[in-house]
């Protein structure tokens, strides 16, 4: 796991944004990390059906490309921390 904390606001009286990749969901791709942290909220989206060695499911059934994107989020919240619910989901699953 990979934690970086961004440290360019000199304002301390906000609490800073942690940021965390892990090595079980495809590596992200650029600048962004697999899940951001900012006082107990952790917003995890853009999961696509990819394994952890980066190979694409889009040719795979709906379902194993689904239980990928499930076990990506999954990983993005354990790695997230002990968080005690989920308050909002959304999912958008292509069909074809």
């Amino acid at each position: 796991m990979t934690t970086r904390t961004p440290s360019r606001d000199t304002d301390t009286t906000r609490s800073p944004i942690a940021t965390a990749d892990s090595a079980e969901p495809a590596p992200p791709a650029g600048h962004y990390s697999h899940v951001a942290t900012h006082r107990g909220v952790a917003p995890v989206s853009g999961q696509l059906p990819l394994a952890s060695d980066g190979s694409c499911l889009s040719g795979k059934p709906f379902e194993v490309r689904a239980r990928q994107i499930l076990d990506n989020v999954d990983a993005c919240l354990r790695l997230a921390g002990p968080y005690g619910s989920a308050v909002e989901v959304h999912a958008v699953a292509a069909l074809g």
